[in-house]
């Protein structure tokens, strides 16, 4: 039995990609492993159902009193696994908002003061609603920790266990910050920010603040890489530094492209991701500079990050780079001129392109085959299969719904067909249809049809009018047992109204039931937990 680690099947996922399979669309891949995570975990060990929801939080006004609204939502984003109502004592309702949030607590507001609501239920039904900070000394505020106190910034923390709050400068914090970027990855939350001639670092747990030097705040850019982990790239007009998640660890490479003869200034280059969603820089002028990180040797025997490869074409439909008339799927492989495909074949470059791994012109459809050489060839097909004649026609794309243990992949449709393709890309399911297909959030409408969970139920409301109402979950069983000796069990009810009535569906039942004695003019999505589930 293979056995895979949550981390190993999140990095190696790219390299599970046969190379001949384009990424075009990157999206895709991610909602494709999200489809993946969902379903894969049911197998694994240690596996809990809430480890993949989402805990929304508002601070809600009525009749002069204040409320925390707490949501669990399931990871479709949608369903709803728990909500609590919560009244928060002795504090005025007058200009409440929720200004910041952390993963330990909130910040809220009013016209008296800055409170503090901590997260964990214990400690909140111990210690309740914390005034921080009286709100006439306070003129700014940004993210959780940096308050502007009588015109000077500071870094505030609160420990609710002793009731007292630790403030110290922030000398350097820019008023009216703009964020270029905010991460959550690695240590903690950490923002590159910039005002109008400087930009910084600030990490904001630690409440640190540092100038990045040499950079002019207003043409100054950031990319991020494929991966968090990796460096990513923060530049302006004439300098080009890599830069680590938590932006404290900076090299500046500026001089690996003025040492091979760069003259454009970075903030010219259109930044774009081959098939390997590795980073290329296109200056428009015939040439590419492609980013190797683990460097390039040069003759001198000095190593750069960014090389530059004259006479080179990006085609952007394939993510693949021509030069010397052969195709290169990633920068090692163009670098040591490698697994190149050949293109002789090929009639049409221009309009070359791929879906579900069919690469086509205007003129042919092609396969890759490999020579006793390595080589790939782009070879002419010519016998199409169906498969390849269907997907190739314009086809309309529809977004999969990704539920825990209930997810439907994403489908496709075309000249009245509805197609579900499996992970060969080939066709796996196909449904035919008349109507117009309705996006209902959380299934689909078509016909006197239904498509939900990946299954076709008979639409029993009136297709015209029939709305999604909500969504909540029955968490039957949320762990494994920690070693997989239990059975997950979530199921889902989804209810739906037309101009006649509300409708019910739960998860496997294959069918839809009218709810008796609901008027449907009574419902909709926002008081669809108070009303139709009573809570």
């Amino acid at each position: 039995m293979l056995v895979f680690s949550q981390t190993d099947v999140i990095d190696n996922f790219d390299t599970c990609i046969p190379k001949n399979l384009n990424s075009k669309f990157v999206v895709m891949k991610r909602l494709t492993l999200l489809f993946f995570i969902l379903t894969y975990y049911s197998l694994c060990a240690s596996e809990c159902y809430r480890y993949h929801t989402k805990t929304n939080y508002k601070i809600i006004s009525k009749n002069e009193k204040c409320y925390l609204y707490t949501t669990i939502i399931d990871p479709n984003g949608v369903s709803i696994v728990n909500r609590t109502i919560i009244l928060l004592k002795d504090i005025s309702s007058k200009n409440i908002q929720l200004i910041s949030e952390g993963n330990d607590g909130l910040i809220i507001c009013n016209q008296v003061g800055y409170y503090w609501i901590d997260k964990n239920t214990d400690t909140f039904e111990a210690k309740g609603v914390k005034k921080i900070i009286d709100k006439n000394k306070v003129s700014q505020v940004f993210g959780l920790h940096a308050f502007c106190i009588n015109g000077k910034w500071k870094h505030l923390t609160y420990d609710i266990n002793t009731d007292r709050s630790t403030i110290k400068d922030l000398k350097k914090f820019p008023n009216n910050a703009k964020i270029i970027h905010h991460s959550t990855a690695g240590r903690g939350s950490c923002y590159l920010l910039k005002d109008n001639t400087k930009v910084f670092s600030y990490d904001e747990d630690a409440g640190e603040i540092n100038e990045i030097e040499n950079l002019d705040a207003a043409t100054t850019n950031f990319q991020l890489s494929d991966w968090d982990y990796d460096d990513h790239f923060l530049y302006d007009h004439n300098t080009f530094l890599m830069i680590d998640l938590n932006f404290d660890n900076i090299r500046d490479v500026t001089a690996d492209f003025k040492k091979l003869g760069l003259k454009h200034n970075f903030t010219q280059a259109k930044f774009t991701q081959n098939f390997s969603a590795e980073l290329v820089l296109d200056f428009n002028d015939g040439s590419l500079w492609i980013y190797n990180k683990n460097g390039v040797d040069l003759e001198n025997e000095e190593s750069v990050l960014f090389y530059q490869i004259k006479h080179a074409t990006f085609l952007p439909h394939i993510k693949y780079i021509l030069h010397n008339k052969n195709l290169y799927s990633n920068n090692f492989d163009l670098i040591n001129d490698i697994s190149r495909f050949d293109v002789a074949e090929v009639a049409d470059l221009k309009s070359l392109n791929e879906k579900f791994s069919v690469f086509y012109d205007k003129f042919n459809q092609y396969k890759i085959v490999t020579n006793s050489n390595g080589t790939n060839i782009f070879k002419k097909e010519t016998n199409h299969s169906q498969n390849s004649t269907i997907l190739l026609d314009p086809l309309v794309n529809y977004e999969g719904v990704y539920s825990y243990l209930h997810s439907m992949p994403q489908f496709y449709t075309s000249k009245g067909f509805i197609f579900f393709l499996n992970d060969n890309n080939t066709i796996e399911k196909s449904i035919p249809y008349k109507s117009k297909i309705k996006n209902l959030k959380i299934a689909y409408a078509f016909d006197n049809k239904l498509l939900i969970e990946n299954q076709v139920i008979e639409n029993i409301a009136d297709y015209d009018t029939i709305e999604f109402i909500g969504s909540s979950v029955d968490e039957i069983s949320g762990c494994d047992g920690g070693n997989g000796q239990t059975d997950i069990v979530i199921e889902y009810n989804y209810y739906f109204k037309d101009k006649n009535a509300v409708y019910f569906y739960h998860s496997n039942s294959n069918k839809m039931n009218k709810l008796e004695n609901k008027k449907p003019d009574s419902y909709n999505k926002s008081n669809f937990f108070e009303t139709l589930l009573k809570k």
